[in-house]
C-alpha cells in the first residue's frame, strides 16, 4: 500500500459579504506526493522558440516538483549533445524540424535510455510517433491539463515497473 503525505502549495483568503455579514474563507491547495517519487530530468527539443519556452513555463508552473527542465534545444543535434550531457529521464520532442526531424534523434542512440513524449502541431504524425515507442504525444498548443495528466500516467507507469 502506498502512503501519501500532503504538502501545502498555496493558501488564499477570500473575503465576501452575505447580507450584512462579512465572511472570510481560507482555501488551502495541496498536492499528493508519494515518498518514492523523485524529480525527473527532462529536455525539450523543438525548433520553435515560443513552443520550447511555453512548454518549459507550463512545466515550471504546474510540475516543478515532478520535472526539472535541464536544457532547451532547437535541433536534433543540440538534443543529442544535451542528452549525452544530462542523461534525462524524459525528452519532449517536436517532430517537424529543419535539417533533421524528431524521428532521426533515435538513430544516435542504441539503446535509447530515455522516454519520449512527442509534441507536435500535426495529428497526422500521431500513428508514426507511437511506432517509435513514444510514451505519448501532445498536440500543440499544449494544454496544461493534458500535460499534467500525461506526466501523472508516466509516473504511475514508472512506479509500477
Amino acid at each position: 500500500m502506498m502512503k501519501f503525505f500532503h504538502k501545502p502549495v498555496h493558501q488564499k483568503k477570500i473575503k465576501f459579504f452575505i447580507g450584512f455579514f462579512n465572511c472570510e474563507i481560507i482555501l488551502t491547495f495541496t498536492i499528493l506526493k508519494t515518498p518514492q517519487m523523485k524529480q525527473l530530468n527532462c529536455i525539450i527539443i523543438d525548433d520553435e522558440m515560443n513552443a520550447r519556452e511555453a512548454l518549459e513555463s507550463l512545466i515550471n508552473r504546474y510540475l516543478h516538483e515532478s520535472l526539472k527542465v535541464r536544457h532547451l534545444c532547437e535541433s536534433v543535434q543540440q538534443g543529442v549533445s544535451a542528452i549525452n550531457k544530462f542523461h534525462p529521464d524524459l525528452v519532449f520532442l517536436d517532430i517537424e524540424m529543419p535539417k533533421e526531424n524528431g524521428y532521426e534523434l533515435f538513430k544516435y542512440f542504441d539503446p535509447v535510455s530515455f522516454d519520449v513524449i512527442f509534441v507536435t502541431a500535426h495529428e497526422k504524425h500521431v500513428s508514426d510517433a507511437l511506432k517509435f515507442h513514444a510514451f505519448d504525444y501532445l498536440l500543440k498548443p499544449v494544454s496544461h491539463f493534458e500535460l499534467i495528466e500525461t506526466i501523472k500516467r508516466y509516473q504511475n507507469t514508472k512506479a509500477s515497473n
